[in-house]
């Protein structure tokens, strides 16, 4: 993402709509679904979405809810009906979650303070996957799930930000080309969140698509993320996609 910022989708925007409800006063840990069992996790209230009709969260991902606040993405609070995920790697070699989210308290103190939850940062995403504060892979929810982030930019044909193809996007914070374990720990996290979100909103698998693969369609800015990074391990957005479903068949069986 940040290597080539090309036409990020926050300009040419749409008047803004109404002013967004009252600020997120403080941030909260809690979990998408089962913690990992090393870990005790509090329930965070605000990752729940009412539509889910499963009975069951199954994903085991370390969630905080970090809204960012402070960026104008959050503040414009454009309303989105998304039919798809964008998955996207940060594109630089630095894997903690907060080189990218302000929130001190669980994710640890960023020195350098180019967080991305500044009025000046043209971008936002739904979420990150990296290390938290004691090294964990977590993930950090920085937009609510139905408001349109400024991900993926544009292409001739439109955006994957906004309606009618408006999709849900996060980033994994990259590792280097060698360190396998964490890609493998971080892509696992990946592989839960998209599940967990198919099977809420309804999609198969064959909606999630990389920046690169948004780009070749034409609705986001000219990028190779996290398809190079992927390629170092072996791996590939196919291979990704079928993990996905399989998770999700595994999920309805649980809640069969």
């Amino acid at each position: 993402m940040e290597k080539i910022p090309l036409n990020m989708g926050c300009r040419g925007a749409a008047p803004a709509p109404p002013p967004p409800p009252s600020p997120v006063t403080g941030k909260e840990v809690g979990r998408i679904g089962s913690p990992l069992p090393q870990h005790e996790i509090v329930p965070s209230k605000q990752t729940s979405i009412k539509k889910d009709k499963r009975p069951k969260e199954l994903t085991r991902i370390i969630t905080y809810t970090s809204f960012q606040t402070n960026n104008r993405c959050y503040q414009k609070h454009r309303k989105a009906t998304h039919v798809g995920i964008v998955v996207h790697s940060t594109g630089a070699v630095n894997k903690t979650l907060r080189r990218y989210v302000n929130d001190e308290e669980h994710l640890g103190r960023n020195r350098y303070g180019n967080h991305w939850d500044r009025p000046t940062v043209s971008k936002c995403m739904h979420a990150f996957i990296g290390l938290d504060r004691e090294g964990r892979v977590a993930m950090a929810q920085t937009l609510p799930w139905d408001i349109a982030c400024w991900g993926c930019g544009s292409g001739k044909r439109g955006s994957y930000n906004y309606d009618p193809t408006a999709h849900i996007q996060f980033e994994i914070c990259q590792g280097s080309g060698t360190d396998e374990a964490y890609y493998r720990e971080a892509i696992a996290a990946a592989e839960e969140l998209c599940a967990e979100l198919c099977l809420r909103y309804g999609w198969q698998a064959d909606a999630i698509v990389s920046h690169r693969e948004a780009a070749l369609r034409g609705y986001a800015s000219r990028h190779g993320d996290p398809d190079s990074w992927m390629k170092r391990f072996g791996d590939s957005m196919d291979a990704f996609r079928a993990r996905v479903a399989e998770r999700m068949a595994a999920m309805k069986e649980a809640d069969a």
